[in-house]
């Protein structure tokens, strides 16, 4: 945790560029938070099993076995050992008479080694199955001709994406264009990749600047493109008449309100951090995360990963060509860390807004409260 405060020291003294800072510490932020997920969402019950018992020949006697055991004789041994050395621990903690320090530090790296051998084995195990039905539906296994053949991207979905639905067929229609910025609908094929290349043939305006299919005013696109470079370096000079509010930094007290507005059951971005994740925190790790906003605020300059999203199709409906791309809109699953601080943003400029008045009564969009 020292990192990040070291890292802010470094930003304030110049030793490192902007962009190193939100990368790094944005990244130690995104490692605590999985690792500590990781570290709990693993961990055995504590809480002391009823049917330990102690003998003149042992401090502790191993509990009835687990009637939810795995199949699988190297996973059922493991899970023995666990609740073997977990209830050794709770005999050990509750008999003061029995608290022998080597012998309780024992049963800890016991149970700990254990709980690594198994989650490495259930995860070894999840791989290789979604491995040898890749391969079957490949017709690496003796698939016949006429078997339904399902998609990597189905696969894919579940292996990463299961906390977000896919609507997606196995089978849909390619870019028949020559040309990867226009679309044409090609026939049904399995290529996991065609709604992505649907997504970025769309008129979105860059894919087809200067081409000759371009639907927009070509003319006024190369005037504001040539005034892009003087307008960007306009808006990152704040004047000294500014606004208090766009120069001071964050607060605790501004964190932890948006933190308790967040919607715990939200879908997580790429980075897999969850609200929840962000609301389970205590004091001492909001202090770090608004190091890092008020660094990121301070600098003008964004992490690189919070450019970074998932992106799900979601089927239209009304009975349009389940085959055709066309027929999903995109629904992006941005990072958790950088809707927060959007969140700040926005009550920054919500405030500012209304104390000057400066929204008409014909803005709808993005317009809060309403």
């Amino acid at each position: 945790m020292p990192t990040i405060q070291k890292l802010h020291a470094q930003l304030q003294g110049k030793k490192i560029s902007p962009q190193s800072f939100a990368d790094t510490a944005n990244s130690e932020i995104t490692s605590i938070l999985q690792k500590t997920a990781l570290k709990i969402l693993t961990q055995i019950d504590p809480q002391a099993s009823p049917h330990t018992r102690t003998t003149a020949n042992s401090h502790v006697q191993p509990s009835r076995a687990n009637h939810h055991s795995s199949k699988d004789p190297h996973e059922a041994l493991l899970q023995r050992t666990i609740h073997f050395h977990r209830d050794a621990l709770a005999t050990l903690r509750k008999d003061l008479s029995l608290d022998d320090a080597d012998t309780l530090a024992y049963h800890q790296n016991k149970l700990k080694q254990a709980q690594i051998d198994l989650l490495k084995s259930q995860t070894k195990k999840k791989q290789d199955k979604l491995l040898v039905n890749v391969a079957c539906d490949h017709g690496d296994a003796g698939v016949t001709s006429g078997q339904n053949l399902g998609s990597m991207w189905n696969y894919l979905r579940k292996f990463r994406n299961n906390h977000a639905k896919n609507s997606l067929p196995p089978e849909t229609r390619s870019n028949a264009s020559t040309d990867a910025r226009i679309w044409e609908s090609g026939p049904a094929t399995l290529n996991p990749i065609n709604w992505y290349c649907y997504r970025f043939a769309l008129p979105v305006g860059h894919h087809l600047f200067k081409h000759k299919l371009s639907p927009y005013d070509e003319k006024e696109a190369t005037l504001i493109s040539s005034r892009h470079t003087s307008v960007q370096a306009q808006a990152s000079n704040a004047t000294p008449n500014a606004h208090p509010l766009f120069m001071l930094p964050f607060t605790l007290l501004e964190l932890t309100t948006q933190i308790k507005k967040l919607f715990p059951d939200k879908s997580s971005g790429p980075s897999r951090i969850t609200n929840r994740m962000l609301q389970a925190g205590d004091a001492e790790f909001q202090s770090l995360l608004l190091l890092l906003f008020n660094g990121i605020w301070e600098s003008h300059v964004q992490p690189t990963d919070c450019q970074l999203s998932l992106m799900q199709p979601i089927y239209k409906g009304h009975d349009k060509d389940k085959t055709d791309p066309a027929s999903y809109r995109g629904k992006n699953l941005n990072d958790t860390l950088t809707k927060l601080f959007e969140g700040l943003l926005l009550a920054r400029v919500t405030t500012h807004t209304e104390s000057n008045n400066t929204l008409t009564s014909k803005q709808l969009g993005t317009k809060p409260c309403t």
